[in-house]
């Protein structure tokens, strides 16, 4: 997904500053709250679309600024990248499974279709990005870092 927005690598490369990947990381988070909070005031998926364009956004600048480890595939990483990528992964694996839990059996209590899809969405953007916003977060500075 990287190659596919990075068609300059200068473009690219101004994201991936730690500075910057946190920003992103707290933006992604900051939007995924705003769409807890929201979501909660209005029964409509369409009243929050603008706010689920903004987190779709946010996900591609995560990808781009950690370098899509999270999500590439193996053949495509080095020996460093895939045990960072491993580690992470096992680090939000917990996690991960008790928010699924409990999020499974919040959407679950909903018998309004609508509400339940808008828990369901929610519930998948936080634990599709765990593994990146964790990533973003704990990613060692690059050698071209500014800070």
């Amino acid at each position: 997904m990287t190659q596919l927005f990075c068609f300059d690598a200068s473009w690219c490369d101004r994201f991936r500053t730690r500075r910057r990947r946190r920003a992103i990381a707290g933006a992604y988070a900051g939007v995924l709250g705003a769409l807890i909070i929201t979501t909660s005031f209005f029964n409509s998926f369409f009243a929050v679309m603008p706010l689920y364009a903004l987190l779709f956004a946010a996900s591609i600048l995560l990808n781009v600024s950690t370098r899509s480890i999270a999500e590439l595939v193996t053949h495509a990483l080095d020996e460093q990248q895939m045990a960072f990528r491993n580690a992470a992964y096992q680090r939000v694996y917990w996690p991960a499974t008790m928010l699924a839990f409990l999020g499974g059996l919040l959407v679950a209590r909903h018998s309004d279709w609508e509400t339940a899809l808008q828990a369901g969405a929610l519930l998948w953007a936080l634990l599709a990005g765990m593994p990146s916003l964790l990533a973003a977060w704990t990613l060692p500075r690059e050698a071209d870092d500014e800070e």
